[in-house]
């Protein structure tokens, strides 16, 4: 027959191995398999408040892994993730931190890539991209609440409200003003609405009537403005014409100030002027002699046959 102490030993026996198997079996999912398995990556993120060892990983909701440990690499909080099945994780993958619900805990979301020949080997070091939780949307309505609080002391003080008040007595009167001149000018305006309407169906009427006319009359302005067109080229040729004669009349003048050909000497020398001067002078008391005794020079012998 079993004894007492027997009996306390085996129980004892069989709790320790109870409680070995426990922790055998929670340490090697964390570590190695389950829900943790072999794949795993480093993900650094810029924040993870609220994200504790164990919290799932997901993929469009459903859990394929957890998070496996949450510690500080050079000032800079890095999550382990292990996943379950896969063995593989596109580069172009998005790796996410996301609040479970409006008052739960966080969660990591992966959104799968669609590369198909690079993937991160297990042990890769990734980045990831800290979601907005309820207590950053909280903090961020409160600030935005302050700001229009500000906003509207600062707009709605006392002499704003006063200049409103005005501007919108003003517009009130001019309200009143404009409902007045309408009510007393009702039949005048119309009268100015009738006769526009009638102003507008006699031109109507009268553009059809003389429609040739006015179709010749643009066929003429058309013509005008080609021939006042043709006139401009020619003007425009007779300005070049122009030019280059001033050019020429230019070379002309410099040559003449330079010395160059007879007239340019003629200016220039002055001595061509003088022997010019005398030999007109001596022509001239030559013409006076001859008038005087015209038969001293002029001898002229008249044979008639």
């Amino acid at each position: 027959m079993v004894s007492r102490s027997q009996e306390v030993l085996l129980g004892g026996v069989v709790f320790v191995a109870i409680v070995i198997v426990v922790v055998g079996t929670v340490w090697l999912s964390e570590q190695f398999a389950g829900a943790a398995g072999g794949y795993r990556l480093h993900v650094k993120f810029d924040s993870v408040a609220g994200l504790q060892r164990g919290n799932a990983l997901t993929i469009r909701g459903v859990r394929v892994g957890k998070v496996l440990k949450v510690e500080l690499r050079d000032g800079q909080p890095v999550v382990t993730i292990g996943f379950a099945d896969r063995t593989t994780l596109p580069r172009d993958s998005k790796i996410l931190l996301k609040s479970e619900g409006l008052l739960g805990g966080q969660m990591i979301e992966i959104q799968v890539g669609s590369a198909v020949t690079a993937s991160f080997a297990s042990g890769d070091t990734v980045k990831g991209i800290s979601g907005t939780g309820l207590e950053t949307v909280m903090n961020n309505a409160a600030s935005m609440v302050e700001q229009l609080n500000v906003a509207v002391s600062q707009t709605l003080n006392v002499e704003s409200i006063q200049q409103i008040q005005r501007v919108l007595s003003d517009v009130d009167s001019a309200s009143t003003n404009l409902k007045y001149f309408l009510d007393e000018n009702r039949s005048a305006i119309s009268d100015v609405l009738d006769s526009l309407a009638l102003a507008s169906g006699d031109a109507r009427e009268m553009i059809g009537e003389n429609r040739p006319e006015v179709k010749k009359a643009v066929e003429s302005l058309r013509r005008s403005s080609e021939r006042l067109a043709s006139l401009s080229e020619n003007l425009d040729s007779a300005s070049g014409s122009l030019e280059e004669l001033l050019g020429n009349l230019n070379h002309i003048t410099g040559k003449i100030k330079s010395g160059e050909g007879t007239l340019g000497k003629l200016v220039q020398d002055g001595r061509v002027y003088d022997n010019l001067q005398r030999t007109l002078s001596t022509v001239d008391s030559l013409v006076s002699a001859i008038k005087k005794e015209p038969k001293k020079y002029l001898n002229v012998d008249l044979h008639i046959f």
